[in-house]
């Protein structure tokens, strides 16, 4: 699956609304912020991950 979420976190990207007009553009602090929601997600889905092969050969 690729990841449709990195392109959203450039500071300067353009912003799209659901009718897909343009509705500015990503702000550095949006950008921070939407990058270190992302890490939090990744890093929860690897704990996830891990506990799922708990006592599982790879």
């Amino acid at each position: 699956m690729a990841n449709a979420i990195g392109p959203c976190l450039v500071e300067g990207a353009v912003r799209v609304d659901l009718a897909g007009a343009v509705a500015g553009a990503v702000t550095a602090a949006k950008a921070e912020h939407g990058a270190s929601q992302e890490k939090t997600r990744l890093a929860r889905r690897r704990e996830q991950i891990a506990k799922k092969r708990v006592g599982r050969p790879r």
